[in-house]
């Protein structure tokens, strides 16, 4: 299995402002916690929230936020494109074994092990 860490949750870009300065305020602090993290030393910003909608102004943000952080890179992607990246990657990775029930940067479910065990145990198609 291979696993991307979220250090910061999978929360942190919705309602983004579009403006500099709340954009600077929000995430200045988040980029060298999340640079950490990667291993492919891109980040994940992900934009929405459970079952919340792509915010209706991404686009607008994404060129506020190229402008104002020209050294940087800013896509539109998928968890399947970056895990594309991680998968390429995987030779040279850490390989961790055991039960992976008490995460150190975000919680882990109890129930989570008996939910929807038949998309578990089925292959996958893709």
């Amino acid at each position: 299995m291979t696993a991307q860490v979220l250090p910061l949750g999978y929360a942190i870009g919705k309602y983004l402002p579009a403006d500099e300065n709340g954009l600077r305020k929000r995430l200045d602090s988040y980029f060298d916690v999340l640079e950490k993290a990667s291993v492919t030393k891109e980040i994940l910003l992900p934009n929405g929230h459970d079952q919340m909608p792509l915010q209706q102004n991404i686009f607008e943000v994404m060129e506020k936020l190229r402008e104002i952080y020209p050294q940087r890179k800013f896509v539109m992607s998928r968890f399947e494109e970056v895990f594309e990246q991680i998968e390429a990657q995987r030779e040279s990775l850490a390989t961790l074994k055991g039960e992976f029930i008490d995460g150190k940067y975000m919680r882990v479910h109890r129930t989570i092990g008996s939910t929807r065990m038949d998309i578990k145990n089925c292959p996958r198609a893709y």
